[in-house]
């Protein structure tokens, strides 16, 4: 495929994925369908997201065997640059059975989960079970909420870290009420709030650090 027709498929991609109104089913056959060439894509897309997360998140959890779930991993993007720095007890969640196939073929975690990422429990998951949550790129139009917090805050132990990498367009959906709700009743402290200019095609973000309280 030539260099003009795959900037085109990228940007049909992201147009279809981001778009209001998707299903879960529906989001799922393009991350699915996208799976082979997604790192490659974002690659050249200038997706600098997964370092800027990591180097947040190795700010706060030094300990190289601290258990670390990577939401919405995908094709394990994230658990690369966690590797690099020698972290080695990383799980992973994400809808898309294909991107977690081709982590797994990576040799990049402990576990891997296919689920959908929520306010509900996920399977398996006992309470203060990780020492930290890290995602990036999962807050966007039709995909998460503030709302995963409430799973977030009872999977991770109290003192741990929630560590979330997001578009400057889409911050909203992160600081909404839920998350205002645990701030205010003291279930989670923000502990940094970062600006990237370089996070996606030369456009900004933030880097959340959020430590669990309670």
């Amino acid at each position: 495929m030539a260099d003009t027709d795959r900037k085109e498929d990228i940007q049909r991609k992201l147009h279809d994925v981001y778009r209001p109104g998707i299903t879960t089913d529906q989001m799922k056959t393009v991350y699915d369908e996208w799976s082979p060439h997604y790192d490659k894509d974002l690659i050249a897309n200038k997706y600098n997201g997964p370092k800027h997360s990591v180097k947040a998140l190795s700010k706060v959890v030094t300990d190289k065997h601290a258990r670390i779930l990577d939401c919405g991993c995908g094709t394990g993007l994230v658990a690369q640059e966690l590797q690099l720095l020698g972290y080695n007890n990383i799980d992973g969640v994400d809808m898309s059975e294909e991107s977690l196939a081709i982590a797994n073929a990576k040799g990049l975690y402990v576990t891997t989960m296919a689920a959908k990422l929520g306010p509900e429990p996920l399977d398996g998951v006992k309470d203060d079970d990780y020492d930290a949550v890290i995602g990036c790129g999962i807050f966007v139009t039709g995909h998460l909420n503030d709302s995963c917090l409430l799973e977030w805050t009872r999977i991770v132990k109290p003192g741990g870290y929630i560590c979330l990498t997001v578009n400057k367009e889409y911050t909203y959906l992160l600081e909404g009420d839920t998350y205002k709700t645990l701030v205010d009743n003291k279930r989670i402290e923000l502990k940094e709030k970062t600006s990237i200019p370089d996070y996606f095609r030369d456009g900004g973000g933030y880097v959340y650090t959020i430590k669990t309280l309670a």
